[in-house]
């Protein structure tokens, strides 16, 4: 072939030579970026051929499979792994042949690590399957704080759900207490109040009927009489007056005084008072009901202690108020609630009633009884709540 036909040719062949080299070079930097990605990646991840043979994976990938380089081009099925998953092969299988994306969380064989397992197919440049790629992506961190996560709301909703019935409960007991006072209100309107009065019209009308056959000194009588059922009935007004509204003194200390004046004059209990740290509650519905509750527990030492006398006592330790109502009668039994008393009815249930109440503004209360060592009632407020003067001056 002459010699300026093969000149061409020789310079078509170097240019094609140029051209091959050039895209083996980008092909090899292609390559070198691919490997460079799979050695940087955290995620385990393994391609597979059409047959759910090796092609390529991942370092990390070793964690989880016992891989090595003569393992590419092995058949999946015959590496061993440390995932619990029997039905690895069967959806890699699946998603060749359907072309599907397929997730699965699985754990693995130890039971601490759990995996979401995520097949997609490898498509070629024509989008043609070829194979699979399978990425191992760790939510272990992930379960953890969602099963936290699920155990926080179930200890909320169980929570919420005894503080309801709670709420119910106490519910339930305020309307019992409610009921349980009206028919104390009613029982002292009729067999007392209205019965004096009655006593009271009847002695007047029989009266006025014999007036003028009573010597005066009947008639003297009489009107003495008169008196005194009209003043046991001024007595048993006042007495329900104050029940059902308290008198308010601004300071606890000072509603003490009047407290104690009040129990000694109508039931004869001589209470001590001590004033370390005096405060005042900050509306009147916090100061009555403190009233009432106190009210009610020296009421308990009235009915119950067979002693006729008491101590209160006034202080502040660290954030709490503390009003303190002790005796030295009888006691009760902390495991019954039961007072030593001969009623065996006598329960735990006014106190109780007094605890949920006290709880209504963050307080409480604690009781400490030994039978026959006398019983000590502390009534707890959160300083907070309450308003502290400078000095106790008493009323």
């Amino acid at each position: 072939m002459p010699e300026e036909t093969l000149q061409p040719t020789n310079e078509e062949l170097r240019t094609l030579n140029r051209e091959l080299e050039s895209r083996i070079e980008e092909i090899g930097q292609v390559n070198s970026d691919l490997e460079n990605l799979i050695s940087a990646t955290d995620i385990p991840t393994i391609f597979l051929d059409r047959d759910i043979c090796i092609k390529r994976y991942t370092p990390n990938t070793r964690k989880l499979f016992s891989l090595s380089d003569s393992d590419i081009g092995r058949p999946l099925a015959h590496v061993m792994h440390q995932l619990d998953y029997r039905g690895f092969i069967d959806d890699a299988e699946k998603v060749s042949d359907e072309g599907t994306v397929l997730e699965r969380e699985i754990r693995s064989i130890t039971g601490k690590d759990w995996y979401l397992v995520r097949f997609r197919p490898y498509r070629t440049g024509n989008n043609k399957i070829d194979g699979v790629v399978i990425l191992f992506v760790d939510i272990t961190e992930k379960n953890f704080y969602e099963e936290k996560l699920k155990s926080l709301n179930k200890t909320l909703e169980d929570q919420v759900e005894e503080r309801t019935g709670k709420i119910r409960e106490l519910a339930s007991d305020l309307i019992l207490a409610e009921q349980t006072e009206r028919r104390r209100i009613a029982d002292i309107l009729h067999n007392d109040l209205q019965q004096q009065l009655f006593v009271i019209k009847l002695d007047i009308d029989l009266a006025r009927k014999s007036l003028a056959d009573d010597s005066p000194e009947d008639l003297a009588k009489n009107v003495n009489n008169w008196s005194r059922q009209i003043h046991n009935s001024i007595k048993s007004a006042r007495d329900l007056s104050i029940t059902l509204s308290p008198p308010s003194f601004g300071k606890v200390a000072d509603t003490m005084l009047w407290l104690i004046k009040h129990m000694e004059d109508l039931h004869g209990l001589n209470i001590e008072l001590d004033v370390r740290k005096d405060f005042q509650l900050p509306n009147d519905n916090l100061h009555g009901a403190l009233f009432q509750m106190v009210r009610e527990l020296l009421f308990n030492i009235v009915k119950h202690a067979q002693v006729d006398q008491a101590r209160i006592r006034l202080e502040q330790v660290e954030a709490n108020l503390l009003i303190h109502i002790e005796d030295d009668g009888c006691g009760f039994d902390m495991t019954t609630g039961r007072f030593q008393t001969v009623d065996p009815r006598n329960s735990s249930y006014g106190l109780n009633n007094i605890r949920e109440r006290m709880e209504l503004f963050g307080g409480n209360l604690i009781i400490n009884s030994v039978p026959g060592k006398g019983t000590k009632m502390t009534l707890s407020i959160p300083a907070e709540r309450v308003t502290l003067p400078d000095v106790y001056n008493p009323a």
